[in-house]
């Protein structure tokens, strides 16, 4: 009788044989007719029907089936195998809310994103069960992903009108907060959602990354070594708060912090550009540099190469300067801040090497003037190379002192004091 469990069990033509030509109902009607009165055969035989009915079930799969196949697989990180069943689930009972919300919170989180399929599948869960706090929690998060903050906080309201005490839904909304930049309510948002779930970092590193952006470095320490303390691997926690440190001019901390950041996270090009910062700030140029070129090398933007120009101006290495303000106006080119500063640094050139690239200079302060009239530095630099000029043709004076005018209009005091010291009144 062993030898007929393993058959069914195992042997795929039998069960097919069984399904095709019907019989599935007639064995089991049989087999019941035919019970025996032993109790050990009657065992043996029950073992069979149940064999039979569950082949069945393989063969010819229920809706119910099919969405247990499909969270084994989600289960298994397998997401197009549990899209596939879910859908199967669905094409058998075109209401089941479940379904589409477990295909709902996979195109958001782990299928290349696909947001708009997501918002779709989670509004029919929420259409089929309206109550459904769980479909609206992962469609508001989908819609502040998008940045459709209006409609994310209000998904993510009747999340938590549904479920007041749900700790992620606080989070997500006060992270939409954060984006639209209410930061008061992000702030109570994220203490609610510490309140409901004490012992989970992100909540603690959600609240402190607001506290940085508020520019309340104390608080934001506070939490971020909370964020630490629960979960000594979180990066970003390390991160944010070297920059703490780092904007509380505590760069030695900030630093030990940042690096900390980068032994968890190698490849953290955020981490090497704040660490960078840090280190032009500690008039450290050389380590600067490195960890700018590091980001350049990681996730080059305009920002890395703004920074390390300037670290090499600060090295007198003009050439190096010049050429990474460059590439920022190449990438960038309303970058007014990259057109003053290589501005100044032709300037600095045409000092020291008999006028040359003075006529470049004031290109470049111009162009800043034009994108960013109302900075009155361009125009007072103006002057001081229209002055350099004169050394070689006295008729720039006039033009010298027209621009420091329009800076000290502007309000700028060094325009005013030149002004005061040279010009008789």
């Amino acid at each position: 009788m062993d030898a007929v469990l393993d058959f069914i069990n195992n042997n795929q033509l039998f069960t097919a044989i069984v399904l095709v030509i019907g019989l599935i109902g007639a064995i089991v009607g049989i087999i019941s007719f035919c019970m025996p009165k032993k109790e050990g055969q009657r065992t043996v035989v029950e073992k069979i029907i149940k064999v039979i009915h569950k082949t069945a079930h393989k063969i010819s799969p229920t809706a119910e089936d099919l969405f247990e196949y499909g969270e084994k697989a989600l289960n298994n990180d397998n997401y197009d195998k549990a899209i596939k069943n879910f859908s199967k689930a669905i094409q058998l009972k075109p209401d089941y809310a479940e379904a589409y919300y477990n295909c709902g919170r996979i195109f958001y989180v782990k299928i290349k994103e696909n947001y708009d399929k997501a918002i779709s599948d989670l509004s029919k869960a929420i259409e089929l069960k309206p109550d459904y706090a769980e479909a609206y929690f992962f469609r508001g998060s989908t819609f502040s992903t998008m940045k459709d903050n209006y409609n994310a906080i209000s998904d993510l309201s009747k999340a938590i009108e549904l479920k007041p005490n749900y700790a992620e839904a606080y989070l997500s909304r006060g992270s939409t907060y954060f984006n639209n930049e209410e930061y008061d309510k992000a702030i109570s948002d994220s203490t609610k959602a510490i309140e409901l779930n004490p012992d989970d970092a992100v909540m603690y590193n959600m609240r402190g990354f607001t506290f940085l952006k508020k520019e309340d470095y104390d608080n934001a320490i506070f939490d971020l070594s909370k964020a630490i303390e629960l979960n000594p691997e979180d990066a970003d926690a390390y991160l944010y708060r070297g920059t703490a440190y780092e904007n509380k001019q505590e760069y030695d901390r900030g630093i030990s912090d940042i690096s900390k950041a980068i032994e968890l996270k190698p490849d953290y090009a955020p981490a090497y550009y704040n660490r960078g910062v840090t280190f032009a700030k500690k008039e450290d140029y050389d380590n600067a540099i490195s960890d700018f070129s590091k980001v350049i090398e990681l996730m080059p933007f305009a920002a890395a190469y703004y920074n390390r120009g300037l670290a090499y101006s600060k090295k007198d290495d003009y050439d190096n300067a010049i050429s990474d303000l460059s590439k920022v106006i190449e990438l960038e080119p309303d970058y007014a801040d990259a057109y003053q500063n290589m501005g100044l640094m032709y300037y600095n050139v045409g000092i020291y090497q008999s006028g040359v690239h003075l006529d470049t200079a004031l290109v470049c302060f111009q162009k800043a003037i034009d994108l960013r009239p109302e900075e009155s530095d361009s125009y007072l630099w103006i002057g001081y190379v229209y002055l350099a000029m004169c050394n070689y043709n006295a008729d720039n004076y006039p033009n010298a002192v027209e621009y420091f005018e329009i800076a000290a209009k502007s309000g700028n005091e060094e325009a005013q004091k030149w002004l005061n010291d040279n010009i008789p009144k």
